[in-house]
């Protein structure tokens, strides 16, 4: 009888350390990521993995997230790990996370290094564009070939009349209140570029119909300054291109010279700006510090480098007081910031402390 109960003691002891030992769950230590630093082509995608330890670890979920990134939202990362790259450069540290540790990768985006060079960038729609004042317009570009290595495109404005008075974000004008033109220009990584003009024409929010349209072109004779309408009875005038008046002429469809102060629009006229080649000029423009950065007050001044052309006191005082009712401060000095061709010339307000 004592020998029944002494087995059915280690039976049961035998059984209860079982049982705790098959109950026992253990926390999660660490995770790590492989591979930790990692390569991938703009365009392809590379599957990340995380492991736990100890392997026996209790119930836990492995969440991946982009820790920080040089190249904004430019590529996909899936909940499993799988990072697939858009068509920008740069680094992405991607982070994995379960049971309270975490690991981190680097991935690190490459152009790519076998394939098609970009032969050709086009701006999709018209080459000159109208906006009213506020409107804004997403631009887009082909580009050719399909295969092309690196298909990416950027922005820019590489002429305007505008001052400061827009944006351009990711391809997307935003006009201000200013009357004017821009010219953008959609470049790939290995230089070719297209460009597009845009025109911020006051006239455009307002009635056209049974209007003569008039398109104004730089010297180029592509680049549109100036998109005006006119009635069929009245007479136009020419925009301001930021020259001296001795040294512009504008050609008609016919390259004819024409006097504006003669001219009555013809259906769908068009007239190019003829300059003076001989002729040097040079910018003058203001600028103040909004405490952040440099900003440009107005338009740039640009005068005949051969004549006595500058800014009339009047026009030094307006500026003045208008850039000290912006910033609150009052200017004692202009610093200049001239060109090494000494044919730009920034003014920069220096205000009193």
């Amino acid at each position: 009888m004592k020998k029944s109960i002494l087995i059915l003691a280690l039976v049961l002891v035998l059984a209860t350390s079982i049982g705790l030992v098959a109950c026992k769950t253990y926390e999660v230590e660490s995770v790590t990521i492989a591979p930790k630093n990692v390569d991938v082509e703009v365009g392809k995608s590379v599957q990340l993995s995380a492991t736990v330890t100890p392997s026996d670890a209790k119930d836990y979920k492995i969440v991946w997230t982009v820790e920080s990134s040089e190249i904004q939202n430019d590529y996909t990362f899936s909940e499993d790990g799988k990072f697939t790259a858009g068509q920008t450069a740069g680094k992405v540290v991607v982070k994995a996370t379960a049971g309270g540790k975490s690991d981190t990768a680097t991935v690190t985006v490459k152009a790519a290094t076998s394939g098609d060079e970009v032969a050709s960038v086009t701006i999709n729609g018209e080459k000159a564009l109208e906006l009213p004042f506020g409107g804004n317009v997403v631009l887009s570009a082909t580009v050719i070939p399909e295969t092309a290595v690196n298909k990416t495109v950027t922005y820019s404005v590489i002429e305007t009349n505008l001052g400061s008075d827009y944006t351009l974000e990711n391809g997307k004008f935003t006009a201000g209140q200013t009357a004017g033109y821009a010219v953008v220009q959609a470049s790939s990584v290995n230089g070719k570029t297209d460009k597009v003009s845009i025109v911020i024409n006051h006239q455009f929010s307002q009635p056209t119909e049974g209007k003569i349209k008039v398109t104004f072109y730089a010297p180029d004779g592509e680049t549109v300054v100036d998109i005006r309408y006119a009635d069929k009875d009245g007479k136009i005038t020419p925009p301001d291109y930021k020259v001296a008046n001795s040294s512009v002429q504008w050609l008609n469809a016919d390259k004819q010279v024409v006097d504006f102060n003669e001219l009555v629009a013809t259906e769908n006229c068009s007239f190019t700006a003829k300059v003076d080649t001989e002729v040097v000029f040079y910018t003058v423009s203001y600028w103040y510090n909004n405490g952040t950065e440099l900003v440009q007050h107005g338009d740039s001044f640009r005068f005949d480098a051969s004549s006595e052309g500058s800014v009339t006191p009047e026009q030094r005082a307006e500026i003045e007081q208008a850039i000290e009712e912006i910033t609150g401060k009052t200017i004692i000095n202009w610093k200049l910031d001239v060109s090494s061709d000494g044919l730009t010339i920034k003014c920069i307000a220096e205000f009193a402390e």
